[in-house]
């Protein structure tokens, strides 16, 4: 007889290439959280459904599609627009697994007109013309503070919870970053690794909470050497994304989700 199991992966790359595929120069490095099934006793088929993550705040906007001129005008980042229609409270689930990466390194955009609210995805690739209409049509949302985040996760939670009792886990990050320095912060502005610290720390509260499970990227990458995980900040090799996808394995395995 065989199981099926559906999860729900709510972030970016760093879901991604943990659970789902992790290729370099085309070449596939780890196949996701699959690899673990092949040795359960009983035959599991695992089926994930992705979708991009723009930020926490999004998921609690109302879901009426962009303005028409902003459609129109910015092919480009049409992906980022729909981006709203999420499939998240569509189910069943066995499983919901998010990840914070994108409200601690994420702005946004508002179109200025309608109070449109989306992620601009990639900006570097932008045509000019997409870019200076955007300049004059939209309006900057800067990052999210942490209380903002986690506010906006308990709201989420919350939700899934009134729909489901399917485990909910949220993924940290790892804030040690090998290109900062610092030794002394007087008159350092916040850098990337203490918002990630500040952000894991909350996260520990948010569980105690609601009683999501953390997935302990920070743990997990600080027993292995976090020099040898990474390749550029944020983005690791296919090892630290199998140790991540194994991690995620075990806690599922906790709920039950493989019996």
């Amino acid at each position: 007889m065989t199981k099926r199991v559906r999860l729900f992966l709510k972030g970016n790359s760093d879901l991604h290439d943990s659970l789902v595929v992790f290729k370099n120069d085309g070449k596939v490095e780890w196949n996701g959280i699959g690899e673990f099934l092949t040795a359960l006793p009983e035959r599991v088929l695992c089926h994930a459904t992705h979708e991009l993550f723009g930020r926490s705040d999004l998921l609690r906007c109302d879901v009426t599609g962009p303005p028409e001129d902003l459609q129109k005008f910015a092919p480009s980042i049409r992906p980022f627009l729909l981006e709203r229609k999420t499939k998240l409270y569509e189910g069943p689930y066995d499983a919901f697994i998010f990840s914070i990466q994108a409200d601690v390194t994420h702005t946004l955009l508002r179109h200025v007109h309608s109070g449109y609210l989306f992620a601009p995805g990639m900006e570097h690739c932008w045509p000019d013309a997409t870019r200076e209409w955007m300049k004059e049509h939209c309006e900057r949302v800067e990052l999210l503070t942490v209380s903002e985040s986690i506010g906006n996760f308990e709201e989420i939670v919350t939700e899934l919870r009134s729909r489901s009792n399917a485990p909910i886990l949220v993924s940290n990050m790892n804030p040690h970053m090998l290109f900062e320095h610092v030794s002394c912060f007087q008159g350092v502005p916040i850098g990337l690794s203490e918002r990630i610290s500040a952000f894991n720390s909350e996260l520990r509260g948010l569980s105690r909470r609601t009683g999501v499970s953390i997935i302990d990227v920070e743990k997990l990458f600080a027993l292995q050497g976090v020099r040898s995980l990474s390749v550029a900040p944020m983005h690791y090799t296919a090892r630290a994304y199998r140790i991540v996808a194994e991690e995620v394995f075990r806690v599922l395995e906790e709920y039950g989700l493989w019996d």
